[in-house]
């Protein structure tokens, strides 16, 4: 192998391998200088050269790694940058290498002038969703909430609602079925709602059913966002017809949030002149765009 001991003490690289075997070993490895932040810094103490009229201390494209950052480094355009790999922590599980991984920041500090560049592509965790710039513009390339949804069906037939009193439906996991891949919902911690926990469109479908009381009812069923009552625009009822059994209801509108903690509940409520029991009911909210 070559003699690198008289570069050394400027750059402190060394090459490890099988001395016997000479430049014909193909396991060596090369190893670029370890120094510590103060260490690189006195690198631009050696005699300066000129390029293209212009005087510099340090080449451009020298690489040290880093001690104290541990990272590898490159100077370049006038500055030392980490050479960035974007390899994760991640094990990898069931791949052969660790995988890569993307930036990741808020919308609000990454998507400023600086990084207006085509192609340029990061992790948003304001909103879950991998943004790019491209033709000039911000786009969301991939969202985790993207057609995203939750759908409570619910036969708790333990569910009441007092007379003539709008009350939000509680989804409690007793005698339901859900279907809720993203967690909007829970059963224990407010289970009145749905909280997408992303700005955006929604569509929400509900009906509810009451239990027979004798003579028919008027049921009304209703949609709140972050409301202990119904939004009167989203609200219907279904008057009572003259046959005895079940009433039921249902209705679907559309709604934006504008913010990330906007939830929503649905209502029922109905005209019987006592507590009267649900005898099944359905919410699902549905992200659009």
């Amino acid at each position: 192998m070559a003699d690198l001991s008289n570069i050394t003490a400027f750059s402190g690289l060394t090459i490890t391998s099988d001395q016997t075997t000479g430049n014909s070993n193909r396991y060596a490895t090369f190893a670029v200088s370890n120094v510590t932040t103060a260490q690189r810094d006195l690198l631009e103490n050696v005699t300066p050269y000129t390029v293209n009229g212009t005087t510099v201390k340090i080449k451009q494209g020298t690489i040290i790694f880093n001690i104290d950052v541990k990272a590898l480094q490159i100077f370049r355009s006038g500055q030392w940058e980490n050479a960035n790999t974007n390899i994760s922590t991640a094990t990898g599980a069931g791949l052969s290498s660790s995988p890569f991984s993307i930036p990741s920041g808020p919308r609000a500090d990454v998507e400023v002038a600086a990084n207006q560049v085509n192609g340029f592509i990061y992790n948003d965790t304001t909103n879950n969703s991998i943004r790019e710039y491209i033709n000039s513009q911000w786009k969301t390339i991939y969202d985790t909430y993207t057609y995203g949804r939750c759908m409570l069906s619910s036969s708790n037939t333990a569910i009441t609602t007092p007379n003539n009193t709008w009350t939000a439906l509680t989804f409690n996991g007793t005698g339901q079925t859900t279907y809720d891949p993203n967690n909007w919902h829970s059963n224990i911690t407010n289970p009145t709602r749905i909280t997408p926990g992303v700005v955006g469109t929604y569509r929400l479908t509900g009906s509810i059913h009451y239990h027979d009381d004798g003579d028919g009812v008027t049921c009304g069923i209703g949609f709140g966002v972050n409301t202990t009552l119904p939004i009167e625009s989203m609200l219907a009822w279904f008057a009572r017809d003259t046959t005895t059994g079940r009433r039921c209801a249902t209705l679907t509108c559309i709604y934006t949030t504008t913010a990330t903690a906007d939830y929503f509940q649905m209502y029922g409520n109905q005209d019987s002149g006592a507590v009267l029991n649900l005898q099944g009911f359905h919410f699902q909210v549905e992200r659009l765009v």
